[in-house]
């Protein structure tokens, strides 16, 4: 393999090298909750293709920073934050509708969110367990302009419904070999092989969900020809095509690959720019065919009293979910799909018990106008591990909801009961 790699690489020995060396840590603020935090926690030199983003000099303990958990930034490996800039330069309309297919943990989708606020993402990711964090950071993340699904390439037969989708390719992971030194000992050419078979059957699925002219960016994390450019010269084979154009500064180290006529692609390594091994090509579809469009549910707004107690007034619409769980965001009709979140629970409206849903705090749209409660670093970090004990309870005056923050960012939702504290959901 190294043999082919070499073939493959520029500057092949100072990639080797560069292999021995430790990877770059970054993170990507949210372009929506940083503005409301007087003193940022980290400081970088910028990322040059993303302006939210920053490297750090070292790596810190963010499981014991509040502010993550808040949503204040996101870890992020530095190469994947080129998907960013390149969906910036595509001519979508503002209300788009957009597909991560193979979504988790998140990072992407949380990328797309800042850099589309007004389109409608679907981020889509099969494994329940990998689903389930997906949902933990797009709730922390606190945009409302989601729906996560969970199903494979088979279930998706919606014909040209989307204007723009990102396959971020499963792979054989060899652009993390510095990061995961594990991956470089445990490849094979079997192991290829399969994630090729993998991928071009996802291909193959999403090349009729695209609408006419619509946008698709394949993206990997290997090296491997048959992972990357093979792939792109068969969807050219599947239907009509065309390349896009990408404007990437000399200085970014991003070095360009002619695909075919016309079909250019880019190559991210280590040794070249700051940032692990990465792969993508931006394609427009040019076959006509049947569009189809995502009508929202009509729902009235519900006038339950915790509703009106608890919530400020908003644009978006209330969603019944569940039978009894309201939620503020962007739903799509179900087309058999199975639909895991809709935007950010609020509420759930119960015969015995109502409570909001911490995620309502998180939200970057201002949700509630319960009274506000501001925690030390200690009482901070009590709160998210649900040791409230610790918090005095003389810090609320009154019962009913309270929401807590951490220098001015808020953490979620805390009721005082008569004689002691809760934490909802």
């Amino acid at each position: 393999m190294m043999e082919r790699l070499k073939s493959i690489i520029p500057d092949f020995e100072a990639f080797l090298a560069c292999l021995s060396t430790p990877p770059p840590t970054a993170i990507r603020y949210n372009p929506e909750k940083r503005t409301k935090v007087a003193d940022l926690p980290y400081h970088g030199e910028p990322i040059p293709w993303e302006s939210q983003g920053i490297y750090l000099a070292q790596r810190p303990s963010f499981g014991d920073d509040p502010l993550w958990y808040a949503g204040l930034y996101y870890v992020q490996e530095p190469s994947s934050m080129s998907i960013g800039y390149v969906v910036r330069q595509l001519p979508l309309p503002e209300k788009a509708i957009v597909l991560d297919f193979s979504a988790a943990p998140g990072g992407k989708t949380t990328l797309l969110l800042s850099s589309l606020p007004n389109a409608t993402i679907v981020a889509n990711e099969p494994n329940p367990q990998r689903n389930k964090v997906l949902q933990e950071n797009l709730l922390r993340w606190g945009y409302s302009n989601y729906v996560v699904t969970q199903a494979d390439p088979n279930r998706w037969r919606l014909s040209g419904a989307f204007d723009l989708i990102l396959v971020d390719a499963p792979c054989s992971g060899m652009g993390l070999w510095r990061k995961h030194p594990k991956y470089q000992q445990n490849w094979s050419f079997k192991h290829i092989k399969r994630f090729v078979k993998l991928q071009r059957h996802i291909l193959n699925k999403v090349i009729a969900l695209l609408k006419p002219n619509g946008f698709l960016i394949y993206s990997t994390c290997t090296y491997t020809q048959e992972e990357n450019e093979e792939q792109i010269r068969w969807l050219l084979t599947q239907d009509s095509w065309q390349g896009v154009a990408i404007e990437v500064p000399e200085t970014w180290g991003w070095l360009p690959v002619t695909i075919a006529s016309g079909i250019q692609g880019w190559r991210l390594y280590p040794h070249k720019t700051r940032g692990e091994g990465f792969f993508l090509c931006t394609l427009q579809k040019k076959t006509k065919q049947q569009t189809m469009t995502f009508p929202n549910k009509k729902v009235s707004k519900i006038q339950h009293p915790l509703i009106r107690q608890a919530l400020k007034p908003w644009n978006d619409k209330l969603i019944w979910c569940d039978e009894n769980t309201y939620w503020i965001g962007k739903t799509l009709e179900n087309h058999g799909i199975a639909v895991r979140q809709i935007g950010i629970p609020v509420v759930q409206i119960g015969k015995q018990k109502s409570f909001l849903f911490n995620a309502a705090a998180l939200a970057v749209k201002e949700l509630l106008k319960c009274p506000v409660v501001a925690l030390s670093y200690e009482q901070a970090m009590a709160f998210l591990k649900g040791n409230l004990s610790v918090i005095p309870i003389t810090l609320f005056a009154e019962e009913g909801y309270w929401q807590v923050k951490y220098k001015g960012l808020s953490l979620g939702v805390i009721r005082r009961l008569s004689k002691r504290l809760t934490k909802t959901r």
